[in-house]
């Protein structure tokens, strides 16, 4: 399937993509509308249908139904995390207006979706099933801080690991890390995220750390800095995701003016043991990709009225 970028030519911000079998499954920030926390299904990364959305409501607060003058735009569901264990689907995101971090839980990924609700809100929070056994969240600002959960994820484990994993200490930026998400790869962990540097040329750029151990220190630093010529409007924040056929790929996403923020596939290689974006440092304009089902019909994202 040949596909050009953005994916998808719509507002499907924040993407965080996993693969389950030969299925690939997004989930996309829906803000302050009802219902929320959708989730796209695919069979090739490029061409996507709706599956489902993670809650209807998320409370009957004036701010989340949007009464009175207070906005609610960029303080309820956004940036929220995709991931698949011990045999059940999870999200997590945070709401600043209610101020806590909610972890959804399925069997199915159509679910029902139940929920637990942890007080405090954790900016861009991210989760790690690791391999043995142990659960963390990874949230943050400018510095990024990792904090061990009760193994089914229902709350902070007492007394558990809970560390600083990075702090953003130079001066001249727009923006600190973050949208962190971390990924243990060939025993390693790697932890993504965006900043957006003053240095030229100054846009949003993805950046990639890596650590032996979830004790060790991250090293790396910028891995993309494109904006496919689009307006100086950098594609960044997003993790990895291997394909059915070994190969490699980072969903990440793009402002584009009016039309939102829109999924893009960037391929990625590797050197080593780091991760190469792009090809020659860009965003291809253009994708091949292999679908796991070539003859699916996909369900359209949107229609026209007209």
């Amino acid at each position: 399937m040949r596909k050009t970028n953005p994916i998808i030519k719509a507002d499907f911000p924040d993407p965080d993509v996993i693969r389950v079998g030969d299925t690939y499954y997004m989930l996309s920030t829906t803000m302050h509308f009802k219902p929320g926390a959708i989730i796209l299904r695919s069979y090739d990364m490029v061409q996507w249908e709706m599956v489902c959305h993670v809650f209807d409501v998320i409370e009957k607060t004036p701010q989340e139904c949007l009464q009175g003058e207070r906005c609610n735009y960029g303080r309820s569901m956004w940036t929220g995390c995709l991931r698949y264990a011990n045999e059940k689907f999870y999200v997590c995101f945070s709401v600043q207006e209610l101020d806590k971090t909610f972890i959804y839980y399925a069997d199915q990924i159509e679910g029902p979706w139940k929920r637990y609700e942890l007080e405090g809100y954790k900016h861009h929070p991210s989760l790690l099933f690791d391999d043995d056994g142990k659960v963390y969240l990874i949230y943050g600002f400018k510095e990024i801080f990792i904090q061990e959960m009760l193994p089914d994820a229902s709350g902070y484990a007492e007394g558990g690991f809970n560390r600083k994993l990075l702090e953003e200490t130079k001066e001249e930026v727009y923006l600190g890390y973050e949208g962190a998400r971390i990924q243990k790869i060939f025993g390693k962990y790697y932890l993504f995220a965006m900043y957006w540097p003053k240095s030229q040329p100054a846009r949003r750029t993805h950046l990639c750390f890596k650590s032996e151990t979830l004790t060790g220190e991250f090293e790396g630093g910028e891995v993309l800095r494109d904006d496919m010529g689009f307006y100086n409007q950098g594609i960044a924040q997003g993790g990895l995701v291997e394909a059915l056929n070994g190969k490699w790929y980072g969903v990440l996403y793009q402002w584009r003016g009016a039309m939102g923020r829109m999924p893009v596939l960037v391929p990625v290689t590797w050197q080593g043991d780091m991760p190469v974006f792009g090809r020659n440092g860009k965003a291809p304009e253009e994708i091949e990709v292999a679908s796991s089902r070539p003859y699916y019909k996909y369900a359209p994202l949107y229609t026209s009225l007209q």
